[in-house]
């Protein structure tokens, strides 16, 4: 997930969606603003209320949710979303591109096979 706005901690359902696929064993990697990762700030009360709310899930958080803090110069160039889900099994593989409105991921496209097989070199080695 390429986001320049963290949202995941403020919206109940994006929450459950991260649970539910932690639980069947997913990843995730996280690029977000660096202050993000800072005690109190949205990625880290992402995370504190994941483990808060699902006690069951502490020892995986570490594990399978990484948070990947870009500097303002890097998050310029972030106009818009990138969600590449299943990033390591070709056959199940599937991006999404999402537009923003007022700062809030509001619509997702899917992209073509190809696009997406061309965005997976880029994914930190952390997922490969």
């Amino acid at each position: 997930m390429v986001s320049p706005q963290f949202q995941d901690d403020r919206n109940a359902v994006l929450r459950e969606a991260v649970v539910h696929n932690i639980g069947r064993g997913a990843r995730y990697c996280y690029f977000v603003p660096k202050l993000d990762l800072e005690d109190g700030r949205p990625f880290w009360l992402f995370l504190h209320r994941l483990a808060q709310d699902h006690t069951t899930l502490r020892n995986r958080l570490q594990k399978q949710i990484h948070g990947i803090g870009l500097e303002e110069a890097e998050l310029r160039w972030l106009l818009i979303d990138l969600i590449i889900a299943n990033p390591l099994d070709p056959a199940t593989r599937a991006g999404f591109i999402g537009l923003r409105n007022d700062r809030t991921m509001k619509f997702a496209s899917g992209m073509s096979s190809l696009d997406v097989e061309g965005s997976c070199p880029f994914l930190p080695s952390t997922l490969r």
